[in-house]
């Protein structure tokens, strides 16, 4: 008798055993970014059925992916970023809106493991507020350090403030 239970016993402390080290005990790190453009429009050339005419996520690891970006959808003004080397941009787009009071930021990047979640806070006008007459197009880029991320193939998550998932991208980051 005093054997099966000691059998059972050890049994039962590899399965825990097995358990704990199957368990995703990784830390979450937050990763620390900063604005480098922000507004509502500033020379976005847009289709309202284009990528940026609609809410839209992109990630930018180097020049050539930034330029023809800005080719496509901007006449480049003010929009210089050249240290690829040492970080890469995280673009969020509200889309085209009909009138001022919207807005789109970025508030948090958490990192664990080859996820990395974005969380955007979306601003919309309250009834009654007074807002511009004019379509807007809210936006938020950012730079993150290539150092303060994990490297190798990364799943973005997009997130607003509610935990809902607005886009995902895979991109490799070296």
């Amino acid at each position: 008798m005093k054997t099966k239970c000691a059998v059972g016993t050890v049994l039962g402390l590899l399965v825990i055993a097995s358990i704990t080290m199957c368990v995703d005990t990784e830390p979450e790190q937050h990763i620390r970014f900063d604005t480098v453009w922000n507004g509502e429009y500033d020379f976005w050339a847009v289709e309202e059925d284009g990528d940026i005419g609609n809410e839209s996520f992109f990630i930018f690891t180097d020049e050539n992916e930034w330029i023809s970006f800005l080719d496509k959808y901007s006449d480049r003004r003010g929009f210089v970023f050249d240290d690829f080397e040492d970080f890469f941009l995280i673009a969020a787009f509200q889309g085209l809106k009909p009138t001022g009071g919207y807005g789109i930021q970025i508030s948090e990047i958490v990192q664990k493991g080859g996820i990395v979640k974005i969380k955007v806070d979306l601003k919309e006008p309250r009834p009654g507020e007074r807002v511009e007459e004019a379509e807007t197009l809210p936006y938020h880029i950012i730079k993150v350090e290539k150092g303060r991320i994990k490297k190798g193939e990364i799943t973005f998550v997009f997130l607003d403030l509610n935990g809902k998932k607005l886009d995902t991208i895979e991109k490799i980051i070296s």
